[in-house]
């Protein structure tokens, strides 16, 4: 595909703006997000989906919706945040150039993708022994672009541009919501609404609570709606959410979260929440999710068990990319639990289940380890690295 799409010029590109208050992200997220969903042309040629949210089975007075983004070309939602990022960078790189991208693994994905269509070339920087978080992924990448004027920093969750891209899967549950209501099958300004959304950087977290907000400011629906950010407990062995292990979030993440008015709360949930979640997803759509793709639901199942008034809960699910070591080590979380409470007598202690770094994690975490091209099909043109920490560059 030829580069025909507007992109700004060097002078107008800021892909980190520092300095901002809430209201200020909030405006700027949700301006770029606008402008992005006029762009159908590139949406179309990514292949992004016009999902919408879809009742599934939740036992009890409570109404489960969900929106299912694995339906596209990475199976996950951050091709959305991609599509938008990268023809926005594509005003200030040449064709052929590197993109640099530190990544847990599906913003990685989504940026290679979409960098076939543009050209450009992307340098993965991935967890692995060396990195033990993506928070040490990011440091390298970023002392990595600053010695060269031919690379650009791809930011996983502090790039405006891709929080504003990820916004389209804020849109959608919004107009799902609002559809539902002119169907007459809520009252929204009445009926208690739970949208759970994981929290891992925060880019998925900010652009749909800023999308809520737009909408309430829009009349669609009152305060009733509310955001809460989904994370794993203290139990939980945090390094298997491998999307939602990050020790620090981004600025605009922070900037919503922080704020009452963008978002309502947080919810945690278990090991065993995750694996009663992963079974429900799989009824649902009929495929196996990553942990942290079903964290939304699993926030949903932990929530719903104590809350006694009817409430309609939204999940966004995401991430069809794991392995099978990973999804039973949590599908078979509910038992271990039982059995540990049957032993103890008591509420779950630390023992939960002995987990080793031999388990490889997800479909990408194997392809970084190995040092393979991504089996997926990108387009025609660029070339897919991974940046070792020690400095080499490898096919």
């Amino acid at each position: 595909m030829s580069n025909t799409f507007e992109s700004p010029a060097r002078e107008t590109y800021r892909p980190h703006p520092t300095g901002l208050t809430g209201q200020q992200a909030y405006q700027l997220v949700t301006a770029e997000a606008n402008q992005y969903a006029e762009n159908t042309a590139l949406q179309e040629e990514l292949g992004l989906g016009n999902n919408t949210l879809t009742e599934g089975r939740l036992n009890g007075p409570h109404t489960w919706l969900y929106l299912d983004e694995t339906d596209n070309n990475t199976q996950n939602f951050k091709l959305n945040g991609a599509g938008n990022a990268v023809d926005k960078v594509s005003g200030v790189l040449t064709p052929g150039s590197d993109l640099l991208v530190p990544s847990a693994g599906n913003w990685a994905q989504a940026v290679t993708y979409t960098a076939g269509f543009f050209g450009f070339n992307t340098v993965v920087y991935c967890p692995r022994e060396e990195f033990d978080r993506v928070d040490q992924a990011i440091v390298q990448a970023r002392r990595d672009a600053k010695l060269r004027d031919d690379a650009e920093l791809m930011h996983p969750f502090d790039n405006v541009y891709g929080v504003a891209g990820q916004a389209l899967v804020g849109k959608r549950v919004v107009a799902g919501l609002v559809q539902r209501a002119d169907e007459g099958l809520w009252q929204p300004f009445e009926d208690q609404v739970v949208i759970q959304v994981p929290r891992g950087g925060g880019s998925l977290l900010a652009a749909t609570a800023f999308e809520v907000e737009q909408a309430r400011a829009s009349g669609c629906f009152g305060s009733n709606v509310q955001v809460r950010s989904a994370r794993p407990n203290k139990a939980a062995e945090t390094e298997l959410f491998d999307g939602l292990n990050v020790q620090q979030m981004g600025t605009l993440g922070r900037l919503a979260s922080g704020n009452q008015r963008f978002v309502q709360g947080e919810s945690s949930f278990s090991e065993a929440d995750t694996g009663r979640a992963l079974g429900l997803v799989y009824q649902a759509i009929g495929k196996k999710v990553e942990p942290s793709g079903a964290a939304a639901t699993a926030a949903m199942l932990a929530d719903a068990d104590e809350n006694r008034t009817p409430t309609t809960y939204v999940t966004i699910v995401s991430g069809a990319n794991v392995t099978d070591e990973r999804y039973a080590h949590f599908r078979d979380a509910p038992r271990r639990e039982q059995q540990e409470l049957l032993k103890v007598g008591g509420p779950l202690g630390q023992a939960n289940g002995r987990h080793t770094k031999e388990l490889l994690g997800t479909v990408n975490d194997r392809l970084y380890r190995s040092r393979k091209k991504p089996t997926m099909h990108y387009a025609s043109g660029p070339t897919w690295r991974y940046r070792d920490p020690s400095g080499d560059l490898r096919r």
